[in-house]
């Protein structure tokens, strides 16, 4: 198994662990993280002996969300022992290409914490665990098309109050919500976890493909998306363009547009938000859905 330097990677039986090791930044993401959970992702997924992957945190958070702090102060992590330029946190990656996955929440799950784990197999939380998606407090749209994913596992209205009102949910609240489908004491958490990916990794090859038939059903988006450059108009196209440039301003304006540790440089996120109206017009694509579904959610605003 590969050095890790900020994450801690084992195996029990035919489950792999994982574990995001930066207890002191709240396992807080940043490029390096993200590329080790990807690196240990892949290396999983080539292994014929793992057949399911949990997880979790160190210390008392899951993941605090995304670094935000280290990348205005330009505070990274010095040592670079793998390729920033990849990351884990697409729906593709975890929905379709990864073997089954099992969260392991263990305290706080924030940001990319909570909006990754839409893309799971399964969630089990210790009792001691938080939940909130906090985006509309820093001026930011959710990721990783969870505006498209969250009302269809709780529900519109309850998807619409957990983005607007950025709430941190108890694991009790977020069970009864059907955001995870296992609760815990914490010293049972892992254990849990791992009994449950042996159970799937004994049936793996049959799980996959039910996974992946799962996940192209889910995954289908409604024809009327084909036309909603129709249907928005205009008007309502540059509104988005409007609300995405100032998220998308406040991301860009944290970096140099030359610095090489960018993961989008304030061009790269100036086409990104130019591009939105024509990506409206012309079909399906992840962007398209968190547009259609965060202006479905409310978020929208002149």
């Amino acid at each position: 198994m590969s050095d890790w330097e900020f994450i801690e990677v084992e195996r029990e039986g035919r489950v792999g662990i994982i574990r995001f090791n930066r207890p002191d930044r709240m396992n807080a993401v940043g490029p390096e993280l993200g590329s080790e959970v990807y690196y240990a992702l892949e290396e999983f997924n080539a292994d014929p002996d793992i057949g399911a992957i949990v997880t979790t945190g160190n210390g008392r958070a899951y993941s605090s969300g995304a670094d935000l702090s280290a990348r205005v102060s330009g505070d990274w992590e010095s040592t670079t022992r793998r390729p920033t330029n990849v990351s884990p946190w697409t729906p593709e990656f975890l929905a379709l290409e990864c073997k089954p996955l099992i969260a392991a929440v263990n305290g706080i799950a924030l940001g990319v914490g909570l909006t990754s784990l839409l893309w799971y197999d399964q969630i089990v939380a210790s009792t001691q665990a938080r939940f909130s998606m906090r985006f509309a407090a820093i001026a930011l749209t959710p990721e990783v098309s969870s505006a498209w994913m969250l009302p269809r596992i709780i529900g519109y209205h309850n998807a619409k109050e957990m983005m607007l009102t950025g709430k941190i949910y108890s694991a009790e609240e977020a069970l009864g919500l059907g955001l995870i489908n296992k609760l815990v004491e914490p010293d049972q958490l892992l254990p849990e976890a791992v009994a449950l990916g042996q159970e799937i990794a004994a049936e793996v090859h049959y799980n996959l493909c039910l996974r992946i038939a799962s996940m192209q059903d889910a995954g289908r988006v409604p024809n009327y998306e084909a036309s909603m450059g129709k249907v928005f108009g205009t008007e309502l196209t540059q509104r988005i363009a409007r609300t995405t440039a100032n998220s998308f301003g406040l991301y860009s304006n944290l970096w140099d547009e030359d610095d090489p540790r960018a993961p989008m440089s304030a061009r790269g996120a100036r086409s990104y938000v130019f591009s939105v109206p024509m990506t409206i017009a012309g079909g399906t694509s992840e962007i398209q859905r968190n547009i259609i579904a965060t202006r479905g959610l409310g978020l929208l605003r002149t």
